[in-house]
C-alpha cells in the first residue's frame, strides 16, 4: 500500500472507494431506473458523513454548504401542515386555491405549502443526500494525489461509457446496452444508458472540461532543448501513452455528445470548450500543453465529419418552422411557469409539484 494511503483508516478508505463506485454506478443506473438510483444516492449521502465521523475524521464545511442546507430545510418546511392564517399571510395565491376547493369541504383545516407533500418530501431526501455526498467528497479528496486518482478513474469510466454509447448508436437494440432492462415505450431519443439523450449530453457536457484537464495532466510537457530534443523526449516519455489514451477518451466524449443528437447538449459542450480554451490561454504555465486541447477539438470535428453530420443537422432543422418561427413547446411551458411563479412568488407550490400545479393554475 502506498505511504499516502497508509495513514488512512479502513473506514475512510472504504468511503473513498464507495464514492468512486457511486460516481460510476449512477450514470449507468440513473438513465433507465432513476428511482432506485436516487434512493441509493440519498441513503448513502446521509450515511457516509456519519461513517466518516465515526472514523475520527474532522469534517469541514465546503463552500456553498450553508445555502444548500438552508434549501433542504426549506423543502422540509414545505411539507409541514400550517394553519390557514399563516397560509393566507405567506401564500395568498395558494390560499385562494384552497378556499375554492379544499377548505369548502374541510373549513379551517391545516395544510402544507406543497400541493403534493409526499413528492416534496422525496425531493428533500434527494437533495439532503446530494448535500451529504458533496460534504463527503470535498472532505475526502482534498489531497492532490487522491483527487488525481479520482479524476483518472472517472476518465477511464467515461471512455468506456461513451464508447458503448456510440456502438449502441450504430448497432441499436431493444435493451439498455443489449443486455439489461428493456427501453421504456415511446423513447426514440435514448443514448447509452439514458432514456433521454439530452440527459446523457448534459452529463458529458459537465465532465468534458475535466477530461481535458486530465489529458493535460497526463500528457508530458517538455520545455527545454531544441525542437528535435524536445520531440525525442516527448515520444520516449513514459507518460505519453496515458496522455494519448486520455486524449482519445476526450475525443470519444465530445463525439458521443454530437451523436446523442442533443441540441442543447451540443451548444453547451461548445460553450464550455470555448470557456476552457480562454482559461487555458490565460494561464501561461499551460501554453506548452495547449496543442493537446486543440488536437482534441479538431479530431472530434473531423471524426464527426467522416461519419456524417446529417443526423445532428436534421435534429437542429426541427427547431424552426419553415416560416422561421421557433418550434419548441418549452417556450409555452416557460411562459406558463412564469404565471405560476407570480401566483406564489415567495413559497412556490412545493418541490416536484409542477405536474400538480400546472393544471390547477
Amino acid at each position: 500500500m502506498p505511504e499516502s494511503l497508509g495513514r488512512v483508516s479502513k473506514r475512510e478508505l472504504f468511503v473513498q472507494y464507495w464514492v468512486i463506485f457511486l460516481l460510476m454506478l449512477m450514470p449507468l443506473w440513473m438513465g433507465g431506473t432513476g428511482t432506485y438510483a436516487r434512493f441509493v444516492l440519498s441513503f448513502t449521502g446521509l450515511f457516509l458523513p456519519l461513517l466518516l465521523i465515526r472514523s475520527g475524521k474532522d469534517l469541514r464545511l465546503p463552500p456553498g454548504m450553508l445555502p444548500l442546507s438552508l434549501f433542504c430545510g426549506w423543502l422540509l418546511f414545505q411539507t409541514l401542515p400550517l394553519p390557514p392564517a399563516v397560509l393566507r399571510l405567506i401564500s395568498s395565491g395558494y390560499s385562494s386555491y384552497l378556499e375554492q376547493g379544499f377548505w369548502i369541504l374541510s373549513p379551517g383545516a391545516w395544510r402544507p405549502l406543497s400541493l403534493n407533500p409526499a413528492a416534496t418530501l422525496h425531493e428533500f431526501f434527494r437533495y439532503a443526500g446530494y448535500a451529504g455526498f458533496y460534504l463527503v467528497a470535498t472532505n475526502l479528496f482534498v489531497n492532490f494525489s487522491y483527487l488525481r486518482r479520482l479524476l483518472n478513474y472517472v476518465t477511464w469510466f467515461i471512455g468506456v461509457f461513451a464508447f458503448l454509447g456510440l456502438v449502441q448508436f450504430f448497432i441499436p437494440g431493444d435493451k439498455v446496452f443489449w443486455l439489461f432492462a428493456d427501453w421504456p415505450q415511446r423513447t426514440s431519443h435514448h443514448f447509452a444508458s439514458f432514456v433521454n439523450g439530452n440527459h446523457y449530453a448534459s452529463l458529458i457536457g459537465m465532465i468534458f472540461p475535466l477530461l481535458v484537464i486530465s489529458t493535460l495532466w497526463a500528457f508530458p510537457s517538455v520545455a527545454y532543448g531544441n525542437f528535435r530534443d524536445r520531440l525525442t523526449d516527448l515520444l520516449t516519455d513514459s507518460q505519453l501513452s496515458q496522455g494519448l489514451l486520455f486524449g482519445l477518451i476526450s475525443i470519444l466524449g465530445m463525439v458521443s455528445v454530437f451523436f446523442s443528437l442533443s441540441r442543447g447538449g451540443t451548444l453547451s459542450l461548445l460553450g464550455s470548450s470555448f470557456v476552457l480554451f480562454v482559461l487555458l490561454v490565460a494561464d501561461k504555465k499551460l501554453h506548452g500543453r495547449m496543442l493537446a486541447f486543440v488536437i482534441i477539438l479538431i479530431a472530434s470535428i473531423v471524426l464527426c465529419g467522416l461519419f456524417g453530420w446529417d443526423p445532428l443537422m436534421e435534429r437542429f432543422s426541427k427547431t424552426f418552422y419553415e416560416t422561421g418561427g421557433l418550434k419548441d413547446q418549452r417556450l409555452e411551458y416557460w411562459a406558463d411557469s412564469l404565471q405560476l411563479f407570480w401566483e406564489a412568488p415567495l413559497t412556490g407550490s412545493g418541490a416536484r409539484t409542477f405536474i400538480d400545479a400546472y393544471p390547477v393554475w
